[in-house]
């Protein structure tokens, strides 16, 4: 489908989470909406409208999402990428991420922060949490609107969650890549390497994680992905 011939309505983006070692009760798959208070970012979006189905939903396609979680200890790696890392959505809006249940740390539950953005689209972020996790309760943050549905899954278990963005899906045809900013060298499509060092209008970044570049995601628009100097 092009881009001019997208329906109207919010996208999905539909992703798994596989995790070991997760102590919960069976827990039965529940409709969920997305809308988080969040400390660190913008805000989800509240009180989507009731459907039962979803026929105006579009699958987004190279959505990043920048996962990072704490430990099993709960501590974070503060000095490199340990339980830190990106990637994109597939073709059908699918991601999936193999990783260990998050220790808890004093005030917080269980928990994995993640920031989702489509191509050109503001930042989501929020967090998933997992049910039967009895900190859940105490969390002063906790939105049980962002309980992740878990199901066995082998010597682990399976996380599944829906992230809904709303996003434009009318823009008409795509505009032809910028160029680049007058003496700045980062390009789109390019494979760039943690460590490269680019310009990009006017200010000096740091690549901190491998991709290759597209447009919609200039150094200045993806944290995950660029460190400014």
């Amino acid at each position: 489908m092009s881009p001019a011939a997208l329906p109207s309505g919010p996208r999905l983006g539909r992703g798994r989470l596989d995790l070991h070692d997760l102590e919960v009760p069976e827990v039965s798959v529940l409709p969920f909406a997305i809308g988080s208070f969040e400390t660190i970012g913008p805000l989800a979006l509240a009180d989507f409208p009731h459907r039962q189905k979803f026929s105006e939903i579009v699958l987004v396609t190279a959505a990043l999402l920048d996962f990072w979680q704490a430990d099993d200890g709960g501590t974070y790696d503060d000095s490199g990428f340990t339980f830190r890392g990106h990637q994109f959505t597939d073709s059908q809006g699918r991601f999936s991420l193999t990783t260990i249940v998050p220790g808890r740390y004093p005030g917080r539950t269980r928990h994995i922060h993640v920031k989702v953005q489509a191509p050109g689209q503001p930042i989501l972020t929020t967090q998933l949490y997992f049910p039967g996790v009895p900190q859940n309760s105490s969390d002063t943050i906790f939105d049980p609107r962002l309980l992740t549905a878990v199901t066995p899954n082998g010597s682990g278990e399976a996380a599944v969650f829906d992230f809904l963005l709303d996003v434009d899906q009318n823009p008409g045809p795509p505009p032809p890549p910028p160029p680049p900013p007058p003496g700045g060298s980062w390009v789109p499509n390019h494979a760039y390497s943690a460590g490269d060092v680019v310009t990009y209008g006017g200010s000096t970044y740091v690549c901190i994680q491998g991709h290759t570049s597209q447009s919609g995601w200039e150094p200045p628009n993806v944290s995950a992905l660029w460190r400014r100097q």
